[in-house]
């Protein structure tokens, strides 16, 4: 490697990163202490595919390999699981208390690669400069290293950085005085990119990147050094070693494959990594032309890339994630700015110094150059991956240092100008407050908590006091492509957040898991309580069927907007809610006020005939629509707060109750609120047929007092117009003989029948069993009305006589 005039550091720079790191760790540790490990309670994890990942490392330790036939989630087609990886395999090798610190030692890995990567590429001021950056403006990188946190987001950031850190160290060696023979593997230096590609489906994007950057390196080696240096042999090194290392572990272990569609052209790919650069590189190397060599290869690069983003799968990966989801957001330059504050800048400065000291290190920084912009690149185009923005912004931060290198000789000059980069660092952070602090707040990690009480109490109660299904879970199933579920095991319908918590620890099949989709999304806007459960009954055969619905505080309040937005529904035609309104009148409108999901969770059921209410958690939470803004022209939404305590439930029950708008600290301007038990579960069962006959055009009224686990009380209605003939008939979702599940009747079924709010023509009272319910049997009434027998004349007595 060509020597580079900057002071090395020493000890001293690895002893800087030892403080980086510890921070960052502590950081990323202490604020979420306590919501992982509660005590007698066990440990809890973050976020939602947290247990999607457990899930499958249960499977692993059982089975022995990674199931790739899922039939525990998008019930009743099953799933190809695509997502997991090496990352579930290693979950399964670890305790169950090592688990939570997966996140945040990947996250510590992450800043020592960045380190070794820009110490390579610009010396240890320069690799000191990133790391502090990136401890100081990790963005979504902080959720991801998280305690907790159980996703391969965080090993994404590690094996992308060791990826590029090793082809550089090929072309290294490649220039080195004994460079190894073109044809030797380097498996070393591959290993990153191999592992990778068995960890994360989407890790084949980064292959491209790698190669996307190799180009733009032989553009500007052949533009501006009039030769392609050692590049091919570094390509077809790092190439040769990643094919086998790619081709052997899934031949061995077919299951490590995750997406068995895919492979080939992976596989195509690494292989192509290794062979179609060398020809063209060597010609030039022989027969001259570099500067024409360039622009051709810049032209069909160019090709190239129009040519792949008019594809399906370049327009699906360049599409434009929903701005409603929170690792979503809309990007703006002022946004970004917030985000990473004087990093943002550095990076700028360090974008352009390396261009100004490309000719120094013969465009090896074009190479990382070029990888960091591509990904932040493809973060402002589809708003997704996020969490990689914040270390490859860290990346060209980094080269901010170059300039300073001459200048820096001495140990006490570069000591001071770290320092006041330090400080420069920390300034918008604290004490102007302009950027967000590197550790999260305990709002934040509440937000991303899933387990709460509530749902464990939910799915506690799923596991134990439902039926459980003939399928058992830690057993894998035949490869299903065309697999029919048996008669027993049925589905759960919760929103896909709390899915994989259903499925990994309720040990039920959920309807979804995996992120927006429309089909189970349409369901909750349906107000047609047949076409719901059709709806719900989607593509089930045979005894397939959706049992139980889950309804909680979140999808109905927070997350209801997101849910259809993902979806692809337009959120302004399903509403009037989001016209001009003066805040404490605007609301969702009838439409979405009215559908079966809202009828179920704020009015329990009340009026519908095929859904019953089984179970309320004890915890409640005020679910209200809130505006940030007083005024007409408000966009507004639903909240859900937690009801937590004896006061604040007080409090927020008097808000619902007073009505009005009321300001909440941290949320907005409140109004339209309700209290309800945070999560409640339905059963869809056929609904008992209950029929007779009375007065022709009577209006027939059920009425039913239920009452749950926690005491509360509630009164099941329904209504329906005898016909011509004097019939009527309806069915009653509820027994009178039996519990259904935490929630019992009491007492009889009434039924009243009147031809006028005070005019009743007959009462009754009748039971309805469990088996009646549960298969749609008949129950017999009469409410016609009952005459009196007519009163027998009065005898008159006969006159007496005078004597």
């Amino acid at each position: 490697m060509p020597e580079v005039a900057f002071h090395d550091g020493g000890v001293r720079a690895w002893a800087g990163l030892l403080l980086v790191v510890l921070a960052a760790s502590l950081a990323r540790t202490l604020p979420a202490w306590d919501h992982v490990f509660v005590g007698e309670r066990g440990i809890r994890l973050l976020g939602s595919d947290a247990y999607y990942h457990l899930r499958h490392a249960g499977h692993m330790r059982t089975d022995g390999a990674l199931r790739r036939d899922d039939v525990w989630t998008h019930y009743p087609t099953g799933q190809r699981a695509t997502t997991p990886g090496l990352f579930a395999v290693a979950v399964a090798a670890l305790p169950n208390a090592a688990l939570p610190f997966v996140p945040p030692a990947l996250g510590a890995l992450a800043l020592l690669a960045l380190f070794v990567l820009l110490r390579r590429l610009a010396g240890s001021g320069a690799a000191l400069l990133g790391v502090a950056c990136l401890a100081l403006y990790p963005g979504q990188f902080l959720s991801r290293s998280l305690l907790g946190f159980l996703d391969h987001h965080a090993a994404e950031v590690l094996l992308s950085l060791l990826s590029v850190l090793g082809f550089l160290r090929c072309l290294d060696r490649a220039e080195s005085d004994a460079p190894p023979k073109w044809w030797r593997p380097a498996f070393l230096e591959a290993l990153p990119m191999a592992v990778f590609l068995f960890t994360w489906s989407g890790a084949p994007v980064h292959l491209l990147l790698l190669a996307l950057s190799v180009a733009v390196l032989a553009i500007v080696r052949l533009a501006i050094h009039g030769d392609s240096g050692w590049l091919p042999e570094a390509c077809a090194r790092f190439g040769f070693g990643l094919v086998p290392l790619v081709a052997i572990p899934a031949w061995i272990a077919p299951w490590l494959v995750m997406r068995p569609d895919l492979f080939a052209a992976v596989l195509a790919g690494c292989a192509a990594f290794a062979c179609a650069a060398a020809p063209v590189l060597w010609a030039v190397r022989r027969y001259g032309r570099p500067r024409l060599a360039a622009a051709l290869l810049m032209i069909a690069m160019a090709a190239v890339l129009v040519a792949g983003a008019n594809t399906s799968a370049g327009a699906l990966l360049l599409r434009t994630r929903t701005r409603l989801v929170s690792e979503h957001l809309t990007i703006t330059p002022a946004s970004v700015f917030v985000d990473y504050g004087t990093m943002l800048v550095l990076a700028v400065g360090g974008l352009a110094a390396a261009g100004v000291c490309v000719r120094r290190d013969r465009g090896r920084r074009v190479f990382g150059t070029t990888y960091a912009l591509l990904v932040v690149a493809l973060w402002w185009k589809t708003r997704d991956f996020a969490y990689m923005a914040g270390p490859f912004l860290a990346l060209l931060a980094g080269f901010a240092w170059l300039p300073t290198l001459r200048l820096l000789q001495r140990p006490r000059r570069a000591t001071v100008a770290g320092v006041v980069t330090l400080a420069l660092l920390a300034g918008p952070i604290w004490p102007l407050g302009l950027s967000p602090r590197p550790w999260p707040s305990r709002s934040y990690v509440d937000r991303i908590v899933v387990c709460t009480d509530a749902w464990a109490e939910a799915v506690s109660w799923l596991r134990t006091k439902t039926p459980p299904p003939t399928i058992d879970a830690d057993k894998p199933v035949a490869p299903f492509g065309d697999f029919a579920y048996p008669t027993g095991t049925y589905g759960v319908w919760s929103a896909w957040d709390y899915a994989n918590l259903v499925n990994a620890f309720g040990r039920r099949p959920v309807v979804w898991s995996q992120g927006a989709a429309r089909h189970p999304v349409q369901w909750m806007l349906e107000r047609d309580e047949n076409e719901a459960l059709s709806l719900l009954q989607q593509s089930c055969r045979g005894p397939e069927r959706v049992r139980y619905v889950m309804l909680d505080a979140n999808t109905m309040g927070d997350n209801y907007l997101a849910h259809l937005t993902a979806a692809g529904h337009d959120i302004a035609a399903l509403g009037r809610g989001l016209v001009d309104r003066p805040v404490g009148q605007a609301t969702f409108g009838e439409r979405l006020d009215n559908t079966v999901a809202a009828r179920l969770y704020f009015r329990d059921g009340d009026g519908l005939r095929r859904f019953r209410l089984v179970y309320a958690t004890t915890q409640r939470t005020f679910v209200g629509y809130v505006a940030q803004t007083r005024g007409a022209g408000a966009v507004i939404r639903r909240c859900a707060i937690p009801a937590d305590g004896f006061d604040t439930r007080m409090r927020l029950e008097m808000i619902a109750q007073r009505g009005g708008v009321t300001e909440v600290k941290d949320v907005g301007y409140v109004y339209g609120g309700v209290v309800e038990q945070t999560i409640k579960v339905f059963e869809c069962v056929e609904g008992a047929r209950v029929q007779g006959r009375t007065r022709a055009r009577a209006v027939v009224t059920a009425g039913l007092d239920l009452i749950d686990a926690a005491n509360s009380r509630r009164h099941y209605t329904q209504e329906t117009r005898a016909g011509a003939d004097g019939r009527f008939s309806m069915r009653i979702p509820y027994a009178t003989d039996a519990r259904a599940g935490s929630v019992r009747a009491r007492g009889k079924l009434a039924l009243v029948a009147r031809v006028s709010e005070r005019s009743v023509i007959a009462r009754s009272a009748v039971r309805i069993t469990e088996q009646q319910v549960q298969s749609g049997g008949m129950v017999e009434v009469d409410l016609l009305p009952t005459q009196a027998p007519p009163t027998p004349p009065t005898p008159i007595p006969p006159p007496k006589g005078d004597g």
